[in-house]
């Protein structure tokens, strides 16, 4: 507070007038008290303007050292009681709030909050540094994969493109034996042509009566013959057979007369190293073409014209007989094993039996391997899907195959016409003329 001190001069000059103006509201106050101030005795005094100005100053003076005083006492009352108390209870506020919560923020911030938050950024940082890393394995390993991934396709297509397919390798491998060297399909061929030329000419003794044959004595001895290897051999009283009460042989019974099993049963090759199945192809042929042959020429009729014209027709009857054994001989050794294959793995994933399959399989089982069993297999679908190359490779091999068949048909065909032929002109041969008079033209 800014005190207001008066003097003599600033009264004499009214700078104390104007400044007790200020003080307006005090003045009233100060002489009341002097009013209430103890009569003196006045003494008398020759008053001159000299002694009463003097007298005046004293008193201005007197009553401005009284204004001086109270003023001074104000100034000490408001700095006392207003400015140092409230500044002193500002100052003990300040100081409890310093002693007892600013110290303890202060303890907490420092001891707590800001380590756990130095830690907090430390492992913060730390993360996103790991993290940072982890994102930059993983794309590095993910590049990498796509690379690897990019290289082994590459690989794939480059195999498919330049390696069959595992169709065309069933194919491959069903036309050639295992281990290599001769055989497969190519050798189960040329042994069929074989085996049905041999069915042919070792039956043809018999018909021709040949020495040593069944029917060398005549009709009787070959029939005595016959009836004895069907009772001891073929019999099957279980089917109904007269003449036998006790099957000859349980795995020949009824074989002898079981044509469509030896040619069209889900078994398609015969061994022929085991003498009981020649036994029953031979059987099966005869009795199918020839079961009887005629009674054998005299000797003594040799020598006649009738007798040589009797041999001479039976020669030519012989030949039109070994067309059809040749033509049934050879359906039946097309069944005759010898190829070195294994079919056992194609013809079993396609759901037949493995005793139905054959290690040494036959022309007929190949072929049948090839183009019907390995179709059924569930895995040939699945090889084919969303690989259009295998699909075209094989293409490729059921091209190969449906041209087999068509030259195997075409085989046949040209059998069976040379067989209808042969019989065709075995009739004409009992229709020709008796006589040359009876082939004479009409008049």
């Amino acid at each position: 507070m800014t005190s207001t001190r008066i003097d003599n001069k600033s009264l004499k000059s009214g700078t104390a007038l104007s400044a007790m103006s200020s003080f307006r509201f005090v003045i009233p106050v100060v002489f009341g008290c002097l009013l209430a101030l103890p009569a003196t005795h006045a003494f008398a005094q020759c008053e001159t303007a000299p002694n009463a100005t003097n007298e005046f100053n004293d008193l201005a003076g007197d009553i401005v050292d009284e204004l001086n005083n109270f003023i001074t006492q104000e100034e000490n009352f408001i700095t006392e009681l207003v400015t140092h108390r409230a500044k002193y209870e500002m100052i003990n506020r300040l100081y409890e709030f310093d002693t007892t919560i600013r110290a303890g923020l202060s303890n907490w911030w420092t001891n707590d909050l800001l380590p756990s938050m130095k830690l907090q950024s430390q492992q913060l940082s730390t993360d996103q540094v790991d993290q940072s890393k982890t994102l930059g394995a993983l794309l590095d390993a993910q590049s990498e994969n796509e690379a690897l991934n990019d290289i082994n396709q590459q690989e794939v297509e480059s195999k498919r493109r330049y390696e069959p397919n595992e169709s065309s390798c069933t194919v491959d491998s069903l036309a050639a034996p295992a281990g290599g060297g001769g055989g497969g399909a190519t050798k189960a061929a040329a042994l069929s042509k074989a085996v049905a030329k041999g069915f042919a000419q070792d039956d043809e003794p018999r018909r021709t009566n040949a020495k040593g044959s069944p029917s060398e004595f005549g009709q009787g001895a070959e029939q005595q013959w016959a009836w004895l290897q069907f009772k001891n051999k073929f019999c099957d009283p279980a089917i109904g057979h007269q003449g036998c009460t006790v099957a000859g042989d349980p795995v020949m019974a009824g074989m002898h007369a079981n044509i469509p099993k030896l040619l069209w049963g889900n078994k398609q090759t015969i061994d022929m190293t085991d003498a009981k199945n020649r036994e029953i192809v031979e059987a099966a042929e005869r009795y199918y073409i020839n079961p009887q042959s005629a009674d054998p020429v005299p000797d003594k009729a040799v020598k006649s014209s009738t007798g040589q014209e009797i041999l001479l027709e039976r020669r030519a009857n012989s030949a039109r007989m070994n067309t059809i054994y040749n033509v049934i001989a050879s359906m039946i050794g097309e069944r005759v094993g010898g190829s070195g294959v294994n079919t056992q793995g194609v013809r079993v994933a396609a759901g037949l039996p493995p005793g139905d399959a054959a290690t040494d399989a036959s022309y007929r089982e190949l072929m049948q391997a090839m183009s019907v069993d390995r179709y059924h297999d569930p895995e040939y679908i699945v090889r084919m899907v969303n690989y259009p190359e295998q699909t075209v490779r094989e293409l490729g091999s059921i091209n190969a195959i449906k041209m087999q068949q068509m030259n195997d048909i075409y085989k046949r065909q040209e059998e069976l016409m040379f067989m209808e032929a042969a019989s065709y002109a075995n009739v004409l041969d009992g229709d020709k003329p008796g006589t040359s008079a009876a082939s004479a033209p009409l008049r």
